[in-house]
C-alpha cells in the first residue's frame, strides 16, 4: 500500500479548465467596457487596440497552461518520491518533463510573435481599407505618400472643404490643399498665382466608393509653370516631334524624359500610394504627350508619364490613371473609376 500512487493530473486539468473559462469570460466582458471607458471606439481603431490587448491576454493564458502542465508533472514526481516510488525511471521522467515544457514555452513565444506581427500589419493604414477612412484622411495619406520631402520641413498647410451645407462634410466635398513657406496662407489664391506656393491641389474622393475620383496638383514642387510653358509651346507650333520634345525637356534638366523609362520606373515606388489607393496590382507605364485618331490631326496632351494600375479599394476594383511630371517625377494628377464602368 505504501507504493500505491494516485495521479493528481485530474486536479490540474480541472484547474486549467476553470482558469481558461474565467479568462475568456473576463476578456469578453471587460475589454469592450475598458476601451469604451477610455473613449476608444471599437471600429476600426478601437478594435485593433482591443485585439492587441487580447493577444497579450491569450499569451498569459497559454503560459498559465504551460505552468499548470509543468506543475502537474512536478507534483506527480513529488508524490511518487514521498510514496517511495521515486527511481531512475522517475529521474528520466523529470528530464522528459523539461524536454516537454521547454518546446511549449518556445511554441507559446512563437505564437505570440506571429499574432502581434500579424495584428501590427493588419493595423497599418490604408492597404485596402480606404472605405473606412473619411475623405480628409485619404487626402492626407495621398499628399504624404506623393511628397514625402514635405514632412522634413515646417511648411504650413491650408486644408479646405468645398461642400453643400446640408451634406456630411466627413463624406462629401472637394478637399483643397495649399502648402506655402510663408507666415500666412491666402485662401483666395491658388498655387499658380501665389508666388510662395510650394504645392496646391484638389482631391475629390468618391462619396460611396471611397476611392480617389479626381486629383490635381500644381505649384513649384511639381514644376507647374515650366510644364505649362512646354504645353503652350506645343500648342502654338503643333509641329513638334519626339526629338523636339526631348530637346525641350533636356533644356529643363528633366530627370525622366521619354527615353528614360527604366530610370522612372526604378524610382516610382508605387507601393507608397497604397495607404491612399488600396492594394495595387502590376502597373502599365508609358509616356504620353500626343495621340492621333484615324483621319485626324494630332491631339496634344501635357507631357507626362502615365501609370495605369488596378487597386482593391472597398468591394470593387478601381482602375487608376496616375500622371507624373518628367522633370522630377512628382505626381500631378489621378483619375479613378470602377474597372467595370463604361
Amino acid at each position: 500500500m505504501s507504493n500505491l500512487y494516485v495521479s493528481p493530473r485530474w486536479r490540474w486539468n480541472r484547474q486549467r479548465g476553470i482558469s481558461e473559462a474565467l479568462c475568456l469570460t473576463a476578456a469578453a466582458l471587460v475589454l469592450p467596457c475598458a476601451w469604451s471607458s477610455r473613449g476608444g471606439s471599437l471600429a476600426p481603431r478601437g478594435v485593433q487596440n482591443s485585439t492587441d490587448f487580447s493577444i497579450h491576454a491569450w499569451y498569459v493564458l497559454l503560459l498559465i497552461d504551460v505552468l499548470h502542465e509543468s506543475g502537474g508533472r512536478s507534483a506527480e514526481m513529488s508524490e511518487r518520491h514521498h510514496a517511495g516510488a521515486f527511481s531512475d525511471t522517475a529521474m528520466k521522467s523529470s528530464v522528459g518533463t523539461l524536454r516537454f515544457v521547454a518546446p511549449r514555452f518556445v511554441a507559446v513565444g512563437l505564437f505570440y510573435l506571429v499574432c502581434v506581427l500579424g495584428n501590427t500589419l493588419a493595423a497599418q493604414p490604408g492597404v485596402g481599407d480606404t472605405a473606412k477612412a473619411n475623405h480628409v484622411e485619404i487626402a492626407q495619406r495621398l499628399v504624404r505618400a506623393a511628397f514625402p520631402e514635405l514632412n522634413a520641413y515646417p511648411y504650413q498647410v491650408l486644408v479646405t472643404i468645398t461642400a453643400e451645407l446640408k451634406n456630411d462634410w466627413n463624406v462629401f466635398g472637394l478637399i483643397g490643399v495649399h502648402v506655402t513657406t510663408g507666415a500666412h496662407n491666402h485662401p483666395e489664391q491658388d498655387a499658380r498665382t501665389d508666388p510662395e506656393a510650394i504645392l496646391g491641389g484638389i482631391v475629390d474622393v468618391h462619396p460611396k466608393g471611397r476611392y480617389l475620383h479626381r486629383v490635381h496638383f500644381s505649384g513649384t514642387l511639381v514644376h507647374g509653370r515650366e510644364m505649362t510653358d512646354v504645353a503652350e509651346s506645343i500648342e502654338r507650333d503643333r509641329n513638334w516631334t519626339d526629338e523636339t520634345l526631348l530637346e525641350a525637356l533636356t533644356a529643363l534638366s528633366a530627370r525622366y524624359p521619354p527615353n528614360r523609362q527604366r530610370e522612372f520606373e526604378a524610382q516610382l515606388r508605387l507601393d507608397r500610394f497604397e495607404s491612399a489607393l488600396g492594394r495595387l496590382g502590376k502597373p502599365a507605364v508609358e509616356f504620353v504627350w500626343r495621340f492621333r485618331l484615324a483621319g485626324s490631326d494630332w491631339t496634344f496632351l501635357p507631357p507626362r508619364w502615365q501609370v495605369s494600375v488596378e487597386a482593391l479599394s472597398g468591394d470593387q476594383p478601381v482602375c487608376y490613371d496616375m500622371f507624373f511630371e518628367p522633370i522630377s517625377g512628382h505626381l500631378v494628377s489621378i483619375e479613378g473609376r470602377y474597372c467595370d464602368a463604361p
